[in-house]
């Protein structure tokens, strides 16, 4: 039993770990030490990450001092405690893999309770049972800022909400009645991840317009209004919420938020996938998704071919969607058509600068159950653009 060896935990997080073993709740908890329950809650996590963590970063916590919360990139003194001689070490602790989902479960599990939850919508009549329309929407980067002297167009909060609004409107008008749809946002539907405006893995600085918590509120309402608005042509709206390079951990985050959101609504599905992969199947027909940033285009089609190995092989007709290179780009291999598609958005200053650009477009793809993809529906950024 872990729990009874002597962790590099403070004693009251010691404390806590063994009344919640005792209680098996968190409320209980809470109440038998006179805090909240988020306080026990984090406490439980913070522990959680030593016994989690690999054998090897156990014995160097162990042999350094350091803990699992301060033990991140970076210098350290440390002082041995045999010979009290001090030395300087440099640990290294990436903790970005299952810090996301660590936070979504924790939302998650506040916000269950008493989360309000999605107001019905009228089903429409007379679709079309066979049909499934694909919206495909990436790398809006809503919250960046792009100034017009500099980059050439003009890009922020209200400007994306306002675009993308009617994006799905033009679209809904375009596309057949379908009896299915997927919202596929292929990630980056946010430009930064925290109360710092960086890129989460390499912290370059970003062209920001406005506060985080600003941010987080105008995704949520832009996701629920674009979910709204397909639920009156569509029967069944599966969402995917993609990580993207830029909102790795808020893209968790929301997908735990909408789960819980629509959980009262059979007619709203939501792809809470973890692992940065997304798939769904339309009869013989499989759709696949991935923001792009991890494995690149010409390697895709394997990897989903091997990580949806049973829905591959039970489709006729396969097509995977990937985002993250602003440009669009349709190869068709051995396995399945690959499609990168491109943004509504602005360039950024970083792109501008480079000479980067592509046409802004967003496209709707009508797929038939069983002959695969049937008509698109493009819809340019002049469409929808500020008058």
């Amino acid at each position: 039993n872990r729990s009874d060896i002597d962790m590099p935990m403070t004693e009251r997080q010691r404390q806590i770990r063994e009344a919640y073993q005792r209680l098996q709740n968190k409320s209980a908890v809470a109440r038998e030490f006179g805090i909240s329950e988020h306080t026990v809650r984090e406490s439980l996590v913070k522990s959680q990450r030593y016994l989690d963590a690999d054998p090897g970063v156990q014995e160097a916590v162990d042999q350094t001092g350091l803990s699992m919360e301060s033990a991140t990139h970076g210098w350290r003194r440390i002082q041995d405690p045999d010979t009290g001689n001090w030395n300087s070490v440099f640990w290294k602790n990436d903790r970005s893999v299952d810090e996301a989902q660590t936070f979504a479960d924790l939302v998650r599990e506040a916000m269950g309770g008493d989360l309000p939850k999605a107001t019905a919508v009228a089903a429409p009549t007379g679709t079309m049972d066979d049909y499934c329309t694909l919206y495909a929407l990436t790398d809006a980067h809503v919250g960046m800022l792009a100034w017009p002297e500099e980059t050439g167009e003009a890009w922020d909060t209200d400007i994306a909400e306002r675009t993308i609004m009617r994006w799905m409107a033009c679209s809904l008008e375009l596309t057949k009645p379908s009896t299915y749809a997927v919202l596929a946002e292929i990630g980056d539907l946010l430009h930064w991840d925290g109360l710092e405006a960086v890129t989460p893995a390499s912290k370059n600085v970003l062209d920001a317009d406005t506060r985080y918590q600003k941010l987080v509120r105008v995704g949520i309402r832009i996701v629920r209004a674009l979910v709204r608005m397909m639920l009156t042509k569509h029967q069944h709206v599966h969402v995917v919420l993609a990580e993207g390079n830029h909102d790795e951990s808020t893209s968790a985050v929301l997908r735990e938020f909408f789960a819980v959101h629509y959980e009262d609504e059979p007619r709203v599905t939501i792809d809470q996938s973890a692992g940065g992969f997304y798939a769904y199947q339309h009869g013989e027909t499989s759709l696949y998704f991935h923001h792009g940033h991890k494995v690149k285009p010409d390697q895709i089609d394997s990897v989903f071919a091997s990580r949806y190995r049973q829905m591959f092989g039970t489709t006729r007709r396969s097509y995977a969607h990937l985002g993250h290179l602003h440009h669009q780009e349709i190869k068709s291999t051995n396995l399945m058509k690959v499609e990168q598609h491109p943004t509504l958005a602005a360039m950024d200053a970083f792109a501008a600068k480079r000479g980067y650009g592509a046409e802004r477009v967003a496209t709707a793809i009508t797929y038939h159950r069983k002959y695969g993809e049937l008509s698109r529906d493009v819809v340019p950024y002049e469409m929808v653009a500020d008058e």
